[in-house]
């Protein structure tokens, strides 16, 4: 993979395309609310108090989906309104809500490792960087998987077996993206001194993750995607 050209394609399509700015801005404030309302949860009282954490994962799920759709549609050189991609964006909620589900058990894997480093008390390093390869594998996984929906058009099984063929056949360069953001993560948050700025990162990641995606499916050949249909 040249990560010159990812990243530099990243930075092209945010340049010239105001979508993404919109889906990106759209994911950053939908994000930034799930977090706050994740931090209130224990405080709330009755099940009206959920309308709007619901609100904001749904939000949050178009706004992946819009990027990546843009993106990949940009790259390929659709045209494109913001019409068409946020329809086309409510379109795939029902299939990734299920997806979410579906993801259940990885999510408790990835929780309960870092947890048992922790307990075992064996080293604050070593715990940190477990905690931290466990959030890069997941966020990956996820992010693939989404990709594999919006673009191939994959159910959600499907998708969520790909990524994570994807994850292992492409280890290292999967780490490598992980790391850069990773680093301008940090970087922002010793700036800034806010960990919530840092969340904008998530918006160009998608972007970098659907392109690299685009790569690791045409450098080999995966059974699943043989009779998936293309969204561009």
């Amino acid at each position: 993979m040249n990560y010159k050209n990812v990243f530099s394609e990243t930075f092209r399509l945010f340049r010239q395309s105001k979508l993404l700015w919109v889906f990106g801005g759209l994911a950053f404030v939908a994000d930034f609310n799930i977090r706050i309302f994740t931090s209130l949860i224990g405080k709330f009282q009755t099940c009206y108090h959920f309308v709007l954490p619901l609100a904001a994962i749904y939000f949050m799920l178009i706004a992946k989906v819009g990027l990546i759709y843009s993106s990949n549609q940009l790259i390929s050189n659709q045209a494109l309104t913001l019409s068409e991609a946020w329809e086309f964006s409510k379109a795939k909620i029902k299939r990734l809500l299920y997806f979410y589900f579906l993801t259940i058990p990885l999510v408790m894997f990835t929780v309960f490792i870092p947890m048992l480093v922790r307990l075992s008390e064996i080293s604050n390093t070593l715990t940190w960087l477990v905690e931290t390869f466990a959030n890069l594998f997941l966020t990956s996984v996820f992010t693939l998987s989404i990709c594999a929906v919006t673009i191939n058009n994959l159910e959600s099984g499907s998708a969520l077996w790909i990524a994570l063929e994807i994850v292992f056949n492409n280890f290292i360069y999967v780490i490598a993206i992980n790391i850069v953001f990773l680093a301008l993560q940090m970087s922002i948050i010793w700036i800034t001194g806010n960990s919530i700025i840092c969340l904008i990162i998530f918006v160009p990641f998608t972007v970098t993750m659907t392109l690299a995606y685009r790569e690791f499916i045409a450098k080999k050949f995966y059974p699943a995607l043989s009779n998936s249909q293309t969204t561009a």
